[in-house]
């Protein structure tokens, strides 16, 4: 019996067909594979969050410090109360070369709040590429290694009572701070807040008043960079991230971004950032003045614990 061969048209058009189909599923793959690591994150925030109201429960109902306490000495000379732009070793005694402290970090957010955690893994974003340690840094002998984390706290949320915060169901608690990064061994806040003077105690978000009693200027920034000097995109599942609020309500934002560098999105309270490049690197902020208020202090608008009396 004499076998009929595909003949090279018939070749042809099945290998169209394959790449057509094809076409059609790699992005849906693509699709699913984001948005099943966006989901990871939603549930690792969640999961963070409540780890954070759980701490409160048992600290007078006051946020955890945002910051690694400082003494009066700190690297480089000086008096300075807490490093309110500098993040912390993650976990406490990792790290051993004279710029993190025990007895300073064990304060960050990420450390005090560990025991109601006891997973650090879910303090990553799904997906997130690493970026590792300081060249600075060195490990300690028979010390824990570094954790890997994504999330950071928001700043001026600084040991601020919870019952204080007018805006549980909007204000952001835990949120990528610098963009698609899962940071070895450092943890970090920011904004942070402008606390330079050697009184730990006095530093704290006041909506009318800087945070250590300063009448004017601005009261808090984005902590762009790392120690490494790294600065990355915020577009992590498309054009955006989840973050967790107060509250422990997760909100996913979408279609993150700007006009250009030079010109705002004009969403001061829905988007982190005013302005972006072409990549999703982050370039400017909206501060804003207390809610009626046109003069006085002003503090990074998305983040402040009252933006619900602003009227959005």
């Amino acid at each position: 019996m004499r076998k009929r061969a595909f003949t090279l048209i018939e070749l042809l058009v099945v290998i169209a067909i394959i790449a057509i189909l094809a076409a059609i599923l790699f992005p849906v793959f693509a699709q699913a594979k984001v948005a099943a690591k966006k989901t990871q994150s939603i549930s690792n925030l969640k999961q963070v969050g409540t780890s954070f109201i759980i701490y409160t429960a048992d600290y007078d109902d006051n946020f955890p410090s945002a910051y690694s306490h400082r003494s009066q000495t700190y690297y480089g000379g000086g008096p300075y109360g807490v490093w309110a732009g500098y993040g912390g070793a993650y976990p406490t005694g990792w790290c051993n070369n004279g710029f993190y402290r025990d007895d300073e970090d064990y304060y960050l957010w990420a450390n005090s709040t560990e025991p109601y955690r006891k997973n650090p893994q879910i303090t990553e974003f799904a997906g997130t590429p690493d970026e590792p340690r300081a060249s600075f840094t060195t490990q300690r002998a028979n010390a824990p290694g570094p954790n890997d984390i994504t999330m950071g706290m928001n700043g001026l949320l600084h040991t601020f009572p919870t019952t204080s915060v007018s805006a549980q169901s909007t204000t952001p608690l835990l949120w990528p701070v610098h963009g698609s990064a899962q940071h070895e061994g450092i943890a970090y806040s920011s904004p942070y807040l402008a606390c330079f003077n050697s009184n730990n105690s006095s530093c704290m978000f006041n909506p009318n008043a800087g945070p250590q009693g300063q009448t004017s200027g601005l009261m808090s920034g984005a902590l762009w960079y790392t120690d490494r000097g790294g600065d990355f995109s915020y577009w992590i599942y498309g054009k955006g991230y989840p973050i967790v609020r107060t509250d422990t309500s997760v909100r996913v934002l979408n279609n993150l971004g700007s006009p250009s560098q030079s010109v705002g999105n004009n969403n001061p309270f829905g988007d982190p950032f005013a302005t972006y490049d072409s990549t999703g690197i982050e370039w400017s902020f909206y501060p804003c003045y207390a809610p009626g208020q046109t003069t006085g202090v002003r503090y990074w608008c998305f983040f402040r614990p009252d933006r619900d009396e602003y009227g959005n």
